[in-house]
Order: C-alpha cells, then sequence, then structure tokens
C-alpha cells in the first residue's frame, strides 16, 4: 500500500512535468511570411545605402526608426552623429564624434522584408565602449513588425505595429 502511494506521487510528479514541457514545447516561435529571394531584394533594395538614424538600435528598442539618406558632396566625408549602413537588409549602426570623451554605442542586425511594405527588424549583437559602460553583447533580439513609411526619397520611417 504503502509503495502504491509513492509510485502514485512519482506518477504525479511525472504527469506535471511532461504537462509543463509539452506545454512549452508547443509554444510558436515568432513566425513571418515568407517571401521569395528575388522579392527580399526587391523590397529591400530602397533600404540599401549610407543614413543617418535616430538612434542604435538595441540601445533603446524605437518604436520609430526615421532614416535621412546620407548625401555626401564630392570630397566631402561622413560627419559625426548616429548612422546606419544597410546593405541587402543587413545593417551595421553605430555612433561617432569628434572626441574621445564619450559613449560610443554599435550594433548589428538584418531587416527582413515580410511584404512590399514590411519587415522585421533582428538585432543580432550590440557594443558600447568610451566613457560609459564597456561591453560586447549577443542580443539575438526580434523586435517585431515594421512599416515602411516613404516620407521622400531621402526619408524613410520604420513604424512599428502595435499589436
Amino acid at each position: 500500500m504503502i509503495h502504491q502511494i509513492k509510485l502514485h506521487k512519482y506518477m504525479y510528479k511525472f504527469f506535471i512535468s511532461f504537462t509543463l514541457v509539452f506545454a512549452l514545447s508547443c509554444q510558436d516561435k515568432v513566425k513571418y511570411p515568407k517571401l521569395s529571394k528575388e522579392l527580399q531584394q526587391k523590397y529591400v533594395k530602397p533600404l540599401n545605402g549610407l543614413w543617418y538614424i535616430n538612434g542604435v538600435i538595441g540601445a533603446n528598442f524605437q518604436d520609430t526608426i526615421k532614416l535621412t539618406k546620407v548625401v555626401l558632396k564630392e570630397g566631402e566625408q561622413m560627419s559625426y552623429g548616429t548612422s546606419i549602413d544597410i546593405k541587402d537588409g543587413i545593417y551595421e549602426d553605430s555612433y561617432g564624434a569628434p572626441c574621445g570623451n564619450d559613449c560610443f554605442p554599435s550594433s548589428n542586425g538584418k531587416f527582413t522584408m515580410i511584404s512590399e511594405n514590411q519587415l522585421t527588424v533582428f538585432v543580432k549583437n550590440f557594443k558600447q565602449w568610451g566613457d560609459c559602460e564597456n561591453f560586447d553583447k549577443t542580443l539575438n533580439k526580434d523586435l517585431g513588425i515594421y512599416t515602411l513609411m516613404k516620407i521622400s526619397d531621402t526619408e524613410i520611417n520604420l513604424v512599428k505595429n502595435k499589436k
């Protein structure tokens, strides 16, 4: 009789553990529509190039990412501030200043087009150095879906979709 009670306790614990593991494994990871490689390249093409950006992605997760195309005159060099370089959906952004007495954050990741005017933002790595806490972190953070809003030929806003 005592062995049966102990057996029931173990079976109960096993059942609870199994149920929790099963429930957690059934949770869907975020799934987005898949576009062909050709459509991906076509839709992401307007983002290619060097842009000023309103903050380093990953430093704070912006609801609106504002991009202003960097237009340099012949012989002119990039000025200081926060910029992002995008090539085929892969980005690297960083902050730069004329002096070394500042905090210099940067990140990298990717934009994945899920429709003609919607994309997901994924931050792979974030680091900072200078007059602040120095670190290099792998975030692997999906920031969700953003709608691409073309303001002009040199200005684009990426606005986070509300769930």
